[in-house]
């Protein structure tokens, strides 16, 4: 499939980029993380299996009166760097022309508002089980 990366994601991977210069890593370090983060977009394309169904309305998901998401195309992708700092992005799959959409990049912990508080705490928990395996 092919990736693309809305112009809303670009300008928060420059506001992440111009935010490293500040950090005590050298300019190249600061470029190499950014270069990953958008790799690991890029390799999006080319995986098997697709991240799960996004559940946040933070991540432009949306629900109906059951609590149900209504598109079940958006997915929620996270990326944790070499310094585990975690990124949560919403991603459309259009499985009918063969492209994935990246729309929104966030910290993944400021990704807060879920359908309900109980469903919230479960994918937290499912978050952080599966990044220790």
């Amino acid at each position: 499939m092919v990736v693309i990366i809305s112009n809303d994601v670009w300008s928060t991977i420059d506001e992440y980029a111009d935010a490293l210069t500040r950090y005590p890593i050298s300019s190249s370090r600061a470029h190499e993380k950014v270069d990953n983060l958008i790799a690991a977009l890029e390799a999006l394309g080319d995986s098997i299996a697709s991240p799960p169904i996004c559940m946040w309305k933070d991540l432009l998901q949306s629900f109906d009166n059951k609590g149900t998401p209504i598109d079940k195309n958006l997915k929620r992708f996270n990326y944790k760097d070499e310094s585990e700092f975690q990124w949560a992005f919403a991603c459309h799959y259009d499985y009918e022309n063969n492209t994935i959409t990246i729309l929104k990049m966030m910290a993944a912990s400021h990704v807060k508002e879920c359908i309900n508080p109980y469903l919230q705490r479960i994918l937290e928990f499912n978050e952080r089980l599966m990044s220790v395996i």
